[in-house]
């Protein structure tokens, strides 16, 4: 995602310079659409590609992390787990997210078009202020996309502990990796706290999210409490 980012920022500097050469305003309104298409259909494909190794990745580390285990490497996904995989892509915070990103960039750019005409700026004065407002853009959503990334990878990391404990015939023990700082919430800092040191079993863990959670009143995705700008990693204790 973040090595897409900055190469979509690369092409949108040759893009918008070639747009310098337009002779009025209203030829950069043409432009506006083909280019916030463009970002967009770059953005979706890295997006899709990091959701996919992220939950996959996610789940093969988990389980490969469990020692002992007759078979080291992890069997197929379940249907199941496929299915939780299509709906992360087709339906999650991300698909919302990639889905916004070409409605907010076309506003953005035609916003900067008719300020710059109102403020009497020239054509290349106007595309280079569209040249940062559009790479603003793609910082906004590769924030968002880092967060998310990170539960999909939980969320994996869950599916790929469950089946070593059933082949293990054991269950483990698990808590939550929370950066903490000013900036983390209360519902974070309460889970720091109620969390032993020897962690919980996975239902327990995910009881006290949820109970948590909704105290707060929180949105719960799947079995991860995140929400923006607030990253949290599920491990396993012993």
């Amino acid at each position: 995602m973040e090595s897409a980012a900055r190469e979509l920022r690369g092409v949108l500097v040759q893009e918008l310079k070639e747009l310098e050469k337009v002779k009025t305003f209203d030829e950069l309104h043409t432009q506006v659409s083909e280019i916030s298409m463009m970002m967009a259909n770059r953005m979706r494909d890295a997006i899709l590609d990091d959701i996919d190794f992220a939950y996959r990745n996610g789940y093969k580390s988990a389980y490969g992390e469990i020692k002992g285990i007759q078979k080291a490497t992890p069997p197929p996904m379940s249907p199941n787990d496929e299915d939780l995989l299509r709906i992360l892509k087709n339906e999650g915070v991300l698909h919302r997210a990639y889905a916004d990103f070409q409605r907010a960039v076309t506003e953005q750019l035609n916003q900067i078009i008719y300020q710059s005409v109102a403020a009497g700026y020239s054509i290349p004065q106007t595309v280079q202020a569209m040249r940062a407002g559009a790479v603003g853009e793609t910082y906004k959503l590769t924030r968002i996309a880092r967060t998310e990334i990170i539960n999909i990878n939980n969320e994996g990391r869950m599916r790929g502990y469950r089946l070593a404990e059933q082949r293990m015939g054991r269950q483990f023990k698990y808590g939550l990796i929370i950066g903490k700082d000013q900036r983390t919430c209360e519902a974070h800092r309460e889970l720091l706290r109620r969390i032993p040191k020897k962690g919980l079993y996975m239902d327990d863990l995910i009881m006290l999210q949820q109970e948590v959670g909704s105290k707060h009143r929180m949105n719960l995705r799947g079995h991860s409490l995140l929400h923006p700008n607030q990253r949290t990693s599920l491990v396993r204790y012993a």
